[in-house]
């Protein structure tokens, strides 16, 4: 079932971000999902914490009439499988090969029993004194899907989150990126496009040279546009990459507002100024 904040079910259910005109205007549930990757590895340990505080459902949870599931799908293996958790808590290991790519988990507190005029007091007022029947399978909660990247991209350099394209749109001596795919497009002018690859494979001054004049200022201006628009890129393989060295490097993450992405920025390329030949020691190479 994919996630849509406005699906509309034929009886309440508790779901995020509805407040005081949701199902269950003060009740929650959540799940904190964690996946974990060894370094140099596919095999994936994943666990789950789900929390839920609407009396009546945990009730239900109780008694063995309702449970908290985790649905993972990766499409890229078409792989699909519903775990079911222990009361409020579960572990499952996948082997490599299992989960590739982006990978979605995504939580549920489901019907086990058929429970007929099921009511709640935690029922938003508009429900009045209604009752429902439910049947096996049937939602009762849901929280907003988490998505991992399961690969070894993030253990490669800051660099690699952007590709640099030509595009005939773009005048010479200008760039801009295009943040909407899995990595960042530098786009810049057919001719300064091919001046950029012919820099790149010259000596590593010139590379250096080319990480301050645009990947310093592209990163900057990429950090900043994910913390404003967090919901809009998380989707996109740079941003999971990006959050990581982030994490790795003590730095807040996406989303945070940090007070100082450019300080952020000079840290994820190791100190960009100091590659440039006229700082750096004789021995340096710059780093993407």
């Amino acid at each position: 079932m994919k996630w849509d904040p406005g699906k509309a079910f034929p009886h309440p259910v508790l779901r995020p971000d509805q407040g005081g005109e949701g199902d269950y205007p003060t009740a929650e549930f959540e799940a904190d999902v964690e996946a974990v990757r060894a370094k140099g590895a596919m095999a994936v340990d994943v666990s789950v914490d789900f929390e839920l505080s609407d009396a009546d459902l945990r009730s239900l949870v109780g008694q063995g009439d309702a449970e908290c599931v985790l649905l993972v799908e990766a499409p890229t293996t078409r792989f699909r499988r519903l775990l079911r958790a222990t009361r409020y808590g579960l572990q499952e290991s996948f082997r490599a090969g299992e989960l590739k790519g982006r990978v979605e988990f995504r939580p549920f507190l489901v019907c086990l029993r058929s429970l007929f005029g099921f009511k709640a007091a935690g029922w938003h007022a508009d429900y009045g004194n209604r009752s429902f029947d439910l049947y096996p399978g049937s939602v009762l909660a849901q929280d907003e899907p988490a998505a991992y990247w399961i690969d070894t991209e993030d253990e490669k350099p800051i660099g690699s989150i952007f590709k640099h394209t030509a595009t005939n749109r773009q005048a010479d001596g200008t760039w801009v990126c295009d943040m909407s795919g899995d990595q960042v497009a530098v786009q810049m002018s057919e001719r300064d496009h091919g001046r950029f690859e012919e820099a790149g494979r010259r000596e590593p001054d010139d590379a250096a040279f080319l990480i301050n004049s645009i990947y310093l200022p592209a990163l900057v201006h990429v950090l900043s546009e994910a913390d404003q628009s967090e919901r809009e890129y998380s989707g996109y393989r740079w941003f999971s990459t990006l959050d990581q060295k982030l994490e790795e490097l003590g730095c807040p993450p996406l989303g945070a507002g940090a007070p100082d992405r450019l300080a952020d920025a000079q840290k994820l390329l190791n100190s960009p100024l100091g590659r440039l030949p006229q700082f750096a020691d004789n021995d340096s190479e710059p780093t993407t």
